[in-house]
């Protein structure tokens, strides 16, 4: 999982955006079992440097899937905010050290865009929901 969330961190931290079209992902089903949820989110490209028509791939299969019924409002307009980058993303402008707010300038989609990692993260990887966790 570590090895997901870090490519995940890695492609949202290109620091300049183009065009690219792409399907819509305010369209993505909100109705998806969370094994297509998962297995869309780590389809994803590995490695440093994935090419356009890797990330295009990946957003048009994330968008496919869309995300379960129970993921709170935050979490999906992060899933949204998270396809519509990696389908206006230019692997050429490609920063590892950038961070999300040097992508995003609302700090509230950083915000959702962490949200949805975290969804991702505790759906996917059988993590505890950190409001699950003992308090002691």
């Amino acid at each position: 999982m570590r090895r997901v969330l870090a490519g995940a961190a890695m492609v949202l931290a290109a620091a300049f955006l183009t065009s690219c079209g792409g399907d819509d992902p305010d369209d993505a089903p909100d109705d998806a079992s969370t094994e297509d949820f998962c297995e869309a989110f780590e389809s994803g490209p590995s490695g440093d440097a994935p090419s356009e028509d890797d990330l295009e791939e990946w957003a048009d299969e994330l968008t496919e899937a869309g995300t379960p019924e129970g993921i709170d409002d935050d979490a999906r307009d992060g899933f949204e905010i998270f396809v519509e980058t990696l389908q206006d993303v230019d692997p050429d402008d490609f920063d590892a050290d950038a961070g999300m707010e040097d992508i995003f300038d609302d700090p509230d989609d950083v915000a959702k865009v962490t949200a949805f990692l975290g969804y991702y993260g505790t759906e996917c990887s059988g993590m505890p929901d950190i409001d699950d966790l003992p308090t002691e």
